[in-house]
């Protein structure tokens, strides 16, 4: 629900990612017992789509008024981020405008006014929230790597290594031009039963932690 307005992906991609959750979903389920079950649904499926618009709508306007008073740093950290989740179509006459509605309609995401509508939702009986670094604490974070919570989408997957251990991670852009330069490079046998796969990746960069 909340992609296409906050960041314009269309909903046909945010339906083929929940898709693909669902997968996992039901792969899980099968090594569970009878009496525990997995159900996945999103709010678009349980909530009013015009209600939590209209709460958004009303604390955008709100952010836009403010927006003037902020500090310059912070709006310029703001538009950058909101231009880094955009999915742009690459031909708006109006780019700098989408990023500013887009940086304002995340503040309006991330400060939970449209909670009013969904509080039947959350308290449903068994029910689990998951959710993102945004969550203040109703919702199970859900990370989009081992050792990250940044969005793949928006960010470079990486390899940190521990002793033995590989943790695959996502960095920020920020994140990964602060040690782009101390990657190692080391030879792996994680594919070795795939020759195309061991042949072009029989080295790999590292991050030595």
């Amino acid at each position: 629900m909340f992609e296409e307005k906050v960041n314009h992906i269309p909903q046909k991609d945010v339906d083929l990612y929940d898709k693909q959750f669902t997968e996992l979903i039901d792969f899980y389920q099968s090594f569970l017992p009878s009496n525990f079950k997995l159900k996945f649904s999103r709010l678009s499926d349980r909530g009013s789509k015009e209600k939590i618009y209209s709460l958004m709508d009303e604390k955008i306007t709100q952010l836009r008024n403010n927006w003037k008073y902020l500090d310059e740093n912070i709006r310029k950290e703001k538009l950058f981020r909101a231009e880094r989740n955009i999915q742009f179509k690459g031909n708006e006459k109006n780019r700098d405008e989408i990023i500013l509605t887009s940086a304002l309609s995340h503040d309006a995401f991330t400060s939970e006014c449209w909670a009013e509508a969904a509080a039947p939702i959350w308290n449903e009986l068994d029910d689990i929230s998951l959710g993102h670094r945004y969550t203040t604490g109703w919702a199970i974070h859900v990370r989009s790597a081992p050792g990250s919570t940044v969005n793949f989408w928006s960010g470079t997957g990486v390899l940190f290594k521990n002793e033995d251990k590989y943790t695959p991670n996502i960095l920020s852009p920020k994140q990964y031009k602060e040690i782009e330069n101390k990657f190692n490079s080391e030879g792996v046998s994680f594919f070795s039963n795939n020759p195309i796969l061991s042949q072009k990746l029989s080295f790999i960069n590292v991050y030595y932690q």
